[in-house]
């Protein structure tokens, strides 16, 4: 893994933010560094979840130093697992249409 230079930098937000911030248990400097990458990258996929999920996301992302990139591979095998049940789905549905159409 390539090693990473850090730059310290001093930032205003909001007390309503900071609160946020602190009762979710986040690493300001880990969810900047986030949100930063998001914000640049050219390649960015929205994807909409539940709370937990979110929250579970923010927790690992920020407290252990972990990016988008590094997630990558786990994301490409969960499509290949999705990929893999809609064409399971497909075929299922192919085969009671052909059985249909050869019981008429």
């Amino acid at each position: 893994m390539m090693k990473n230079n850090y730059k310290r930098i001093n930032i205003q937000i909001r007390e309503e933010q900071h609160t946020k911030i602190v009762d979710s248990g986040l690493s300001i400097s880990g969810l900047l560094r986030d949100l930063i990458d998001d914000h640049f990258s050219e390649n960015k996929i929205v994807l909409n979840v539940d709370r937990e999920c979110r929250d579970l996301y923010d927790n690992i992302i920020s407290n252990f130093g972990g990016n988008d990139k590094e997630i990558e591979k786990y994301f490409m095998r969960s499509l290949e697992l999705y990929l893999k049940d809609k064409i399971t789905r497909g075929e299922a549905l192919r085969k009671k249409i052909l059985n249909n159409i050869h019981e008429s």
